[in-house]
């Protein structure tokens, strides 16, 4: 019963204070790595790392 309880509140509180929580902006940037090949020619991953540094 005491978990229960505990889950409960923990349930409430969140809920509660969740109200009062606003959504953040998030800036998201992926990059495609792709394997070192030397058929890629400019491509090739000399070049490329650069650009991610």
């Amino acid at each position: 019963m005491d978990k229960l309880l505990g889950r409960f509140i923990l349930t409430a509180f969140a809920v509660f204070f969740g109200c009062f929580l606003q959504a953040q902006p998030l800036k998201l940037m992926t990059y495609n790595i792709r394997l070192d090949v030397a058929s890629d020619g400019e491509n090739d991953w000399d070049h490329r790392r650069v650009f991610i540094v």
